[in-house]
């Protein structure tokens, strides 16, 4: 599936009085990649999270689909998650995938489909292991595969 194409129309970003970015105006065709470069607290992680609807912003944005109306994965800059919690790769996936709360039987169909993601990643090997137990580079994949899910 091809992702949307993304149109900014003078948008603008500020906390108080503090411009954060203003007058942005730019198209981002679907299915192709794009960088958002920038200096330390120049405002790139606002503007993501204006385009996902987490952080207002004055102007406009537009996403458009080019067939059906999909999702967009989003992956922080970083995580942490407590090494002392019994909570595992396989666990943290299957969070997105079912309603089920997850001390009740987890379901083959859910469990193959994470470890596919997973292996996406390189990290269907961890699937057992607590997510607080991994590097930081470990976690970031983790969530890349999380993204990933439909």
């Amino acid at each position: 599936m091809v992702g949307p194409s993304i149109r900014l129309n003078n948008v603008g970003l500020k906390y108080g009085d503090n411009v954060i970015l203003q007058g942005i105006t730019h198209q981002l065709q679907a299915g192709q990649c794009h960088v958002v470069m920038g200096p330390n607290g120049g405002g790139k992680t606002s503007l993501l999270r204006s385009i996902l609807g987490l952080t207002p912003f004055s102007g406009d944005i537009q996403i458009e689909w080019p067939k059906q109306k999909g999702t967009i994965g989003y992956v922080p800059q970083k995580a942490t998650f407590e090494s002392s919690l019994p909570f595992t790769v396989m666990d943290f996936i299957l969070l997105n995938q079912s309603r089920n709360p997850l001390f009740w039987r987890k379901r083959k169909k859910e469990q193959d489909y994470a470890l596919v993601q997973l292996d996406r990643v390189g990290m269907a090997s961890r699937a057992e292991r607590r997510m607080g137990q991994l590097s930081g580079g470990e976690q970031q994949r983790v969530l890349f595969a999380q993204a990933l899910l439909d």
